[in-house]
């Protein structure tokens, strides 16, 4: 139900293994420092069979990791960009040492069917087809999508609540490590379509993000617009402006 990581890792909380423990604080628009060569020098996981992109806070440590490679200070922001791919979700390590990370960023895919930065795969998220793109640029809204519906949910009760359970852990872990471009409004937005309030409730809490100004925002199968505090922010359907305006005077 989440879009590939680096092209194979399926579950994001398997990273968890990897962080030092040391967690590094970071914004969109920190200054990080990269090591080039070709491209951004990346680090093989090789337990997972993954590639990250390796960024550090500090320049010293940047050098000590380079070898014959030269180091640019880079605006995390721009790293971000740079790396972004339209087939899957790709990765920055912040601070690599000794096999572990001090803390990961997972860069949303641009899906060129629905023109959108999405963690789940583009067949989940057909609905976002609906989006006015040109409404969806003029107003600088920035967001990320994640959607869930029953398409490839399992029909028996229990391995049902083992993949929703295993999808809620991905998403904690993912969510605080997600960075955007400050615009109108900055929503991490989840559209819950399970048809059950208990389930879809699972999703719904307080995440903590990578930067301040974003907020994650839930809408239900009930076409419900809730904060993670279950309050229902009140919108008009019937235009992109009429969603989006109510979220970019709240954020304001």
């Amino acid at each position: 139900m989440i879009q590939k990581i680096a092209k194979n890792l399926k579950r994001a909380s398997h990273l968890k293994d990897y962080l030092s423990g040391n967690e590094a604080q970071i914004s969109f628009y920190d200054i990080v420092y990269a090591i080039e060569s070709d491209s951004f020098l990346q680090k093989e996981i090789n337990e997972l069979d993954i590639n990250v992109t390796m960024a550090f806070t500090n320049k010293e440590d940047a050098i000590s990791n380079s070898g014959e490679n030269s180091v640019v200070a880079i605006m995390l922001g721009k790293l971000i960009q740079e790396t972004c791919s339209d087939e899957c979700i790709n990765l920055i390590g912040l601070n690599y040492n000794n096999g572990k990370f001090d803390n990961f960023v997972f860069i949303p895919f641009f899906d060129k069917l629905t023109k959108q930065y999405l963690i789940s795969p583009t067949d989940e998220s057909i609905a976002l087809l609906s989006i006015d793109q040109k409404s969806h640029r003029h107003m600088g809204v920035q967001a990320t999508f994640f959607s869930i519906n029953n398409k490839y949910m399992p029909e028996d009760i229990e391995n049902r609540g083992e993949t929703l359970g295993s999808i809620v852990e991905d998403l904690s872990f993912m969510i605080p490590r997600i960075s955007q471009p400050k615009g109108s409004a900055n929503i991490l937005c989840l559209l819950l379509n399970l048809e059950n309030k208990v389930e879809e409730k699972a999703f719904i809490r307080m995440y903590k993000t990578l930067d301040e100004y974003t907020e994650v925002l839930f809408v239900t199968s009930e076409l419900k617009l809730q904060t993670g505090e279950l309050e229902e922010i009140q919108y008009n359907g019937a235009n992109l402006e009429g969603i989006y305006t109510p979220i970019i005077k709240r954020q304001s």
